[in-house]
């Protein structure tokens, strides 16, 4: 299983990533990627106030990815920090449907 630190939190480095790295845009998501600074990698996960109007929603958004990530750990990259961008229809989305999104994304990202 891959292994991978906290999440990055500044918005420095979610600009890298959007500058400098491959970009796909997903039916829940937006996944940017770009080889990483430090190993282990890490990930970031932005759920703006424009797409989800409360924090409820935005923060079962950011859970729902979290646990993609956690099931496909391994088709993870340790080599890259990735950043999603989460899309409202993330919400109405089934586990096998995110997590299916989710390995064709880190598929064309690698």
């Amino acid at each position: 299983m891959a292994k991978f630190r906290e999440s990055f939190k500044k918005r420095a480095d979610f600009l890298r990533l959007k500058d400098c790295g491959a970009s796909f845009v997903a039916r829940f998501f937006i996944a940017n990627a770009a080889p990483a600074r430090e190993i282990p990698a890490r990930y970031g996960i932005t759920a703006s106030l424009s797409t989800f109007d409360n924090s409820v929603k935005r923060n079962r958004a950011r859970r729902l990815m979290r646990e993609w990530l956690r099931l496909e750990a391994d088709a993870l990259d340790p080599g890259k920090d990735y950043s999603f961008v989460l899309r409202a229809a993330i919400l109405n989305a089934k586990r096998e449907e995110g997590v299916k999104e989710l390995k064709k994304v880190l598929e064309k990202l690698i």
